[in-house]
C-alpha cells in the first residue's frame, strides 16, 4: 500500500436503501458504486489510505458505478476527510 499517496476522497457513505457506496473524490465528482455490501463498505471506510485500498480492490474490478449530480441525503457510515 502507498501510505504517502495524497487523499483522493473528500467524503463517502453507504446508502442502505439502494445498497450503493457513494463517494465524492477530491476533484468534487460524486460516484455511486453498485455491488458492494455493507461489510465491504465498512472495510473500505476503516482502511488507510482509502485511495490505495480502493485502487487495489475495486478500480479494475467489475464493480459498476454511476456518476451522480449531487450528494444524496441520509447516508449511513459516512466519513469525511480533513
Amino acid at each position: 500500500m502507498d501510505f504517502n499517496r495524497d487523499k483522493c476522497f473528500k467524503r463517502g457513505g453507504y446508502d442502505l436503501a439502494s445498497g450503493k457506496v457513494i463517494v465524492q473524490f477530491s476533484d468534487q465528482s460524486i460516484y455511486g458504486y453498485d455491488g458492494l455490501g455493507l461489510d465491504e463498505w465498512l472495510e473500505w471506510k476503516e482502511s488507510y489510505p482509502r485511495g490505495s485500498y480502493f485502487n487495489l480492490n475495486y478500480r479494475y474490478s467489475n464493480t459498476r458505478f454511476t456518476r451522480l449530480e449531487s450528494w444524496p441525503e441520509n447516508l449511513f457510515f459516512t466519513f469525511f476527510e480533513t
